[in-house]
């Protein structure tokens, strides 16, 4: 999806391990970096809860995760609000438009939706009178504003992926339903559909795909469908090999890493508002992953994405100015997000590389 908006202020309050963070100035490109558990994830499944309150509603991100509402409030403080504020800036008009609810607790009830607004660049606001307290107001069936539309439009097509997941390789993947096509769904499933697609409809974007792949799997020379019985099925043509080859003969890595060509070579029509990509260096080797962060670069000209990352090999390739690093403060049990200082990095980075200066611990993010 070629959207107008970008998420360009992002304020959080009492969310997991984070009892306040404010985000702002926003780019195409967001990069997270840390040591393990300090809230990567955290980070990216805030949005993710707001992504799916625009889908199955709130009640229902809770049931999919497994986890309850008290399990998201800071440091388990019951009395506490978890509050959410987003601001969108429109690309094509130079507008901003805001977004903000809260999240409250009730004993023997649950949560409830409180304080839900939306408010112009010129300070008009509107708030919400919540008839189901558990249900957004602005996702319902009510007559909206153009920008409440394209807020409410932004949040519907957010997507998140997390490829380290086991459950990602199944036969399904190879399988090609020409109706679901939309975009990569979370769980990659459609794959076979979209490359099916891009081969027939988009072939500067297909053409992008299968050049990428020939520079990390050498055998590898393009995809391959053929109709069987249980309908129209992906294979891979391998060189020297005289047939071609179902997905069981592929590593992990490999099919990982055609699935992260194919999302970051969409073509803008079939892409989300929002990526957010959780560790996407999982399985790969160094060479693939230099070619990611490329991919990631790239795919942030035309389009936003957030990406939680612990490989140097990913910073290297990318502007120090995008890049967060998240550090567990100690004494207050929270997670501390912060900008990389360019100027005291200035004279180091003439000698090393950026994600050398971070394995050796010099602006953060190192163990805990």
């Amino acid at each position: 999806m070629n959207n107008v908006l970008i998420l360009e202020s992002f304020k959080v309050a009492n969310f997991k391990n984070f009892k306040e963070f404010n985000l702002e100035h926003l780019n195409n490109l967001t990069v997270l970096i840390g040591s393990n558990g300090v809230g990567k994830s955290n980070f990216l499944s805030i949005i993710d809860l707001i992504s799916s309150a625009f889908h199955d509603g709130i009640d229902a991100y809770f049931q999919s995760k497994g986890i309850s509402f008290q399990d998201c409030i800071h440091q388990w403080n019951l009395e506490s609000k978890i509050s959410l504020y987003l601001k969108f800036k429109d690309t094509l008009q130079s507008l901003s438009y805001s977004y903000q609810f809260t999240l409250e607790y009730e004993v023997n009830k649950g949560f409830k939706i409180i304080d839900e607004k939306f408010t112009l660049s010129d300070g008009t606001s509107k708030s919400y009178n919540n008839q189901d307290f558990t249900v957004l107001n602005l996702k319902g069936d009510f007559v909206l504003s153009t920008e409440e539309q394209f807020v409410k439009s932004f949040l519907s097509n957010v997507a998140g992926y997390s490829f380290y997941s086991t459950n990602l390789f199944s036969n399904n993947l190879q399988m090609v339903d020409k109706s679901n096509t939309k975009t990569l769904a979370s769980n990659a499933s459609n794959m076979a559909s979209l490359l099916y697609l891009l081969k027939s409809q988009y072939t500067v974007s297909y053409k992008r795909i299968v050049d990428t792949l020939k520079l990390v799997v050498k055998s590898f020379e393009d995809f391959y469908f053929v109709e069987e019985k249980q309908g129209t099925i992906l294979k891979f043509k391998m060189k020297d090999v005289k047939y071609p080859v179902s997905m069981k003969s592929l590593s992990d890595g490999t099919i990982r890493f055609i699935i992260l060509s194919l999302l970051l070579n969409l073509p803008l029509s079939l892409r989300s508002s929002l990526v957010l990509l959780e560790e996407p260096e999982v399985s790969l080797h160094p060479l693939a992953i230099d070619i990611l962060g490329d991919l990631i670069e790239s795919y942030s000209q035309d389009s936003q994405i957030m990406v939680a990352t612990q490989s140097p090999y990913i910073l290297n390739r990318l502007n120090i100015e995008n890049i967060y690093v998240l550090n567990f403060n100690v004494d207050s049990n929270e997670t501390e997000i912060k900008h990389i200082d360019n100027g005291k990095l200035k004279e180091w980075l003439k000698k090393y590389s950026l994600g050398e200066l971070w394995m050796m611990n010099l602006f953060g993010g190192g163990p805990l």
